[in-house]
């Protein structure tokens, strides 16, 4: 007891223990114990030592490497049983918290010199027999690049550049996740990722939502991913969500090769995109090498194989391995588009899909929904040769290839072709081969239109299966033309198919062996041209318009009034539940010639019942028929109506029975219910001039059925009226049924808008240069202007004194009325006198504005002498002027005379006169009133010397200025105190 006790204790001891997390941050500065994220380790390969089975390592973004060193063989190997995830920010508590997308976290295989490549590590991640507990999740693993040319072949160092999981006679599970593989390299195989399960291994690894990018497998295969050996264990989708993209291979499978062994698992690849992958060889997409005693399937389903590049199997291989078998194959809903053909010739299908198979008994093929769009220069679109395979294809669409042939497909047993899609397609040999199998082939619901070939050629070729049947199938607008198939030993019927265009029916079902065209469509046909193994009939339609509905647009469905709609077979028909579109095949009693079943007569979704509103017969229906070929007759019980509208109707039962002209009847009964009216409540918003959201008008309603339309009286069409003005509002309400209300409302206003005004007043007396403007301070634009004197501006100008008065009104006819009073300043007036100076020498008059009246105040000062001011000082004798200006620019003169005072008299009367000027030989001065006294005149040089002088006697003197030099001389008449005039004179 106490040995179990202590085993538990120690098993829970190592549980508490396997299911810790370990956190590396390579910025962390703390501990590095990595216990926390402030602590964690800064080094990866320190968290993986120290990891055990169970543990999860959570690692945050950066940049990681195997070493620091340059030992190239260093590798990120993590444990069997723990969880490597990266992703994250270095702040989460959970995994789910992570965003691995914004947070990449890098393990690069770029050792030593950075950019380098020739020192990279051989491996990035190294995995040893992982279990399936086992998770890499959330890593970009780059720049391996496996080169050791030392290493043996599929080993790693050789092998997996970026990932190398190995399960050598073992076993190897793990699930790597969220993963993108970049640029990594390897010498032979799987330069992004490499399996390898050989000898008794068990491999299957599940790569979920991965990226292989730009990897090169440099003389291998799987230039994004390879895969050899399957699994004991089956574990569900092997490739799921994953993207090949830019992937190479040197020899087969550019983005993924798989290589079968003996085990018991599928592969299964769902959901994937290979894009510009290259193969040098074969299977530029992928490459699947299948086949076991034991058989096993493949499923690649969802898939789109867009770009890739190979010299066969653009797209995809399937290929036997060792001539061992498959059970099934399940190709479904992927596209081939745009596959690339490198013009080797090592290969003579050159197919973009190739699928070449040995099947187990029963075994299946299943090869559905399927798109081939714009290839070009293949030999074909896809070469199926399964051998011993039951085979469906069904809902296969070709369109807008350029290719030397379209399917082949040579079954062993049966081969089921439905609802098969061949448009627009320019071919230059057979649009399907079936040539060598020996059992039942079988085409339904298939179309071919629009195709050309550029050489003779053949639509089916088939030469020795048993049966070869045709059933509701369109063949239309081909530019093919058809060869004999002299040696064909197949018998070969065609039921309930169009046969319309270039197509030369003599040949197209001929055979050795029996043929039979019945309930078929030709446009023209004769019969006795066919041959003797061929029956022509019965029920065949020869030269009638088919109606195709948009032959332009490639539709090929028909028309109601087709003479092929219920003119099939329906026994041939038997076993088919659609047609190609999917929908139900016999909807009229009998089938339809060719691909599509038209739908039989019925009612349109555009049909109308109205119910009866309060208190009125309003009622009515209104019948769409569709899908049937007019005209129509219309029967109603009561008889209200005798066509597709009965109008004023009551409650109650209505029947009514539509009849096309190709005899189609539809009944039914509608019933016309009573509707109750809606009923209005009027809610009105007054309008308060100045506010310029305006009066609202809106409703409530009750009863009714909504959805309502609204008709108001200002033929607005919403339930809320918004920026009205004052007025009267009614408005009408219809419901969905026809029922209808009206109702009316008033807006008031109030108040008034309000006006922001400015001007500039007269200037000067006498002017008319005033300016007055109003603006608007509220209310809604656009605004009008209206003036007393009759003006519609905003602005008066040139305006002389009187009153002004404007009105304003806005948009919601809201006034406002002003009123200016214009007035003109008075006359500007001013007088000015002077104070004598009694000194000539230094002068000390003095004139002044004794008086201003009148203008605008403030007033400026300018006098004749170039002062300013209101009194100028150090004035001598003479008259000055000043010019008054007010703070409008309006100005006045005065003058004001400065005179002499000889003691306490003034020189008032002197009067002086002196000439001539220019002088020549002598000048003469007359002073008229000059005071009595000692007066002499004197005449100076340029440097002040006196050089004549002369009494002044009786009021004259004169000067005889010979011999004096020819230049300017001042003279002045003085007292000898006081000078009393001076001049200039020019000799």
């Amino acid at each position: 007891m106490k040995k179990i006790i202590i085993l538990c204790l120690m098993a829970c001891t190592a549980c508490l223990y396997a299911q810790s997390q370990i956190l590396v941050d390579k910025s962390a500065t703390g501990l590095n114990n990595g216990q926390t994220w402030d602590n964690a380790y800064t080094d990866l390969q320190t968290a993986l030592q120290n990891a055990v089975s169970g543990d999860e390592i959570w690692v945050a973004s950066g940049t990681y490497y195997p070493t620091s060193g340059v030992n190239r063989n260093f590798s990120f190997e993590p444990p069997s049983g723990i969880k490597l995830l990266g992703g994250f920010k270095g702040t989460e508590s959970a995994p789910e918290q992570r965003n691995w997308q914004i947070n990449p976290t890098i393990l690069s295989g770029d050792i030593g010199v950075e950019g380098d490549s020739t020192d990279n590590s051989f491996c990035v991640v190294f995995l040893h027999e992982p279990d399936t507990n086992t998770i890499i999740d959330g890593f970009i693993i780059k720049d391996g690049v496996a080169d050791n040319t030392a290493a043996p072949s599929f080993a790693r160092g050789r092998c997996g550049g970026g990932m190398y999981i190995m399960g050598y006679d073992a076993e190897a599970y793990p699930d790597i996740q969220n993963c993108t593989f970049l640029h990594n390299t390897a010498l032979q195989n799987g330069a992004g990722a490499m399996a390898f399960g050989a000898g008794m291994g068990s491999v299957a690894p599940r790569f979920i939502n991965c990226r292989f990018e730009s990897n090169h497998a440099v003389t291998g295969n799987g230039g994004g991913y390879a895969r050899f050996g399957g699994s004991w264990l089956e574990r569900g989708d092997d490739l799921e969500g994953c993207v090949f993209y830019r992937n190479r291979a040197g020899f087969q499978g550019g983005g993924f090769y798989y290589k079968d062994s003996e085990r018991s698992d599928d592969l299964d690849i769902h959901g994937c995109m290979f894009e510009e992958n290259e193969a040098i060889d074969n299977g530029g997409g992928l490459y699947l090498l299948l086949g076991r005693g034991n058989p096993a399937g493949v499923s690649v389903i969802n898939c789109s194989f867009t770009r890739n590049i190979a010299d066969h199997g653009g797209a995809l291989i399937l290929y036997p391995n060792s001539f061992l078998n498959v059970n099934s194959v399940h190709l479904d809903s992927c596209s081939f588009i745009d596959n690339k053909y490198r013009f080797h010739d090592f290969n003579d299908e050159k197919a973009v899909v190739s699928i070449q198979l040995f099947g187990a008994n029963n075994a299946i093929g299943i090869i559905n929904n399927c798109i081939y769009q714009n290839n070009s220069n293949w030999n074909l679109l896809a070469y199926i040769e399964c051998s011993d395979f039951t085979t469906t294809c069904e809902n296969l669409l070709a369109s807008n290839n350029d290719v030397g042939g379209g399917f082949y497909i040579q079954p062993n047993s049966l081969l089921d072709m439905k609802a098969i899609s061949l448009k627009n397609n320019k071919f230059e040999g057979y649009l399907i081969s079936n040539v060598t199998g020996t059992g039942f082939i079988s085409y339904a619901n298939c179309i071919i239109t629009g195709n050309i070939s550029t050489v003779p050629t053949y639509y089916i070729l088939n030469l020795s299966s048993d049966t070869l049947k045709f059933t509701n199938c369109t063949f239309a607008d081909n530019t093919i033309p058809q060869l004999d198939m002299p040696n064909a030993s197949t018998y070969k019927t065609a039921t309930n198919c169009i046969f319309s265009g270039s197509i030369n029916k003599k040949f197209f079902l001929s055979t050795n062996n029996h043929a039979e065209y019945s309930y078929c469509h030709f446009d023209e046909l004769d019969c006795q041209s066919l041959g003797p193994t061929i029956t022509c009939g019965p029920n065949n339609l020869i030269g009638l318009d088919p109606l195709f509905r948009d032959t332009a647009n490639n539709d090929y469905s028909l028309l109601p009034c087709s003479p092929l709609i219920d003119a099939g077979s329906n026994a041939a028909a038997a076993g088919l539940l659609t047609d190609i579109s999917g929908a139900p095949r016999i909807q009229g009693g009998t089938v339809d010639i060719g691909a599509y079943e038209s739908p039989t007569l019925h009612l349109s979704d555009s049909t109308q019942i109205r119910p009866a509103c309060e208190s009125a017969n309003g009622g009515s229906i209104s019948l769409v028929p569709d899908y049937g070929c007019g005209p129509f007759d219309y029967q109603w019980d009561p008889p209200v109506s005798s066509g597709p509208t009965a109008n004023d109707l009551a409650p109650g039962d209505y029947s009514f029975t539509i009849t096309d002209s190709r005899g189609q009847v539809f009944s039914d009964t509608f019933s016309i219910g009573a509707a109750s009216n809606p009923q209005l409540t009027p809610i009105p918003s007054n309008l308060q001039c100045g506010n310029p959201i305006g009066g609202q008008a809106t409703i409530t309603i009750t009863n009714g059925t909504a959805p309502y339309t609204f008709h108001w009286n200002n033929n607005a069409g919403d339930s809320l009226l918004t920026m009205l003005p004052a007025g009267q509002y009614s408005v009408t309400v219809t419901d969905t049924n026809g029922c209808q209300d009206s109702t009316d409302m008033t807006i008031t206003q109030s108040g008034q808008i309000t006006l922001s005004v400015n001007g500039e007043p007269i200037s000067c007396f006498g002017e008319t240069d005033a300016m007055l403007s109003a603006t608007p301070a509220n209310g809604k634009a656009p605004f009008s202007y209206l003036w007393s004197q009759g003006s519609m501006d905003s602005v008066l100008t040139n305006l002389g004194e009187g009153q002004y008065i404007i009105t304003v009104t806005d948009a919601y006819d809201c006034t406002a009325t002003y009123s200016f009073q214009v007035s003109e300043p008075g006359l500007l007036q001013a007088q000015a006198e002077g104070t004598p100076t009694s000194s000539l020498q230094t002068p000390n008059g003095t004139a002044s504005v004794i008086f201003v009246n009148g203008g605008t105040q403030n007033y400026s000062y300018n006098w004749s002498n170039g002062s300013s001011g209101q009194t100028i000082t150090g004035l001598t004798t003479g008259i000055y002027t000043v010019t008054v200006t007010d703070a409008h620019g309006c100005t006045t003169t005065a003058t004001a005379e400065v005179k002499f005072m000889v003691g306490t008299g003034e020189l008032s009367d002197l009067q002086v006169q002196v000439w001539p000027n220019p002088m020549h030989s002598w000048l003469e001065i007359h002073a008229n009133n000059l005071p009595s006294g000692d007066w002499r005149f004197i005449l100076r040089d340029a440097l002040g010397r006196e050089v004549r002088s002369e009494i002044i006697a009786g009021g004259r003197a004169l000067l005889d200025i010979g011999g004096i030099p020819g230049g300017i001389y001042d003279w002045s008449l003085t007292n000898g105190l006081e000078v009393v005039q001076s001049g200039k004179v020019v000799k």
